[in-house]
């Protein structure tokens, strides 16, 4: 299983390389949880802004696409 179960918590780390594009210089995040998947977006000191997602599930936690830019409005 990939993650920690800490309390009710599930602790995931996305900043390894199995999540590439992890913004270093993050400063703010996001995040939205709808039934089995959860939503993180990252905005970063330049003004930029990158999201991931991830499912849930008994196996333990997947991202599959790792860490993407999102355009600018």
């Amino acid at each position: 299983m990939s993650g920690t179960t800490v309390g009710p918590y599930y602790w995931k780390d996305l900043t390894t390389r199995a999540n590439p594009g992890f913004p270093r210089d993050a400063c703010a995040v996001s995040i939205t949880y709808t039934d089995d998947r959860a939503y993180v977006k990252v905005l970063t000191n330049g003004g930029d802004v990158s999201e991931i997602f991830c499912d849930y599930s008994a196996m333990g936690v997947f991202c599959p696409l790792g860490w993407q830019s999102v355009a600018k409005p």
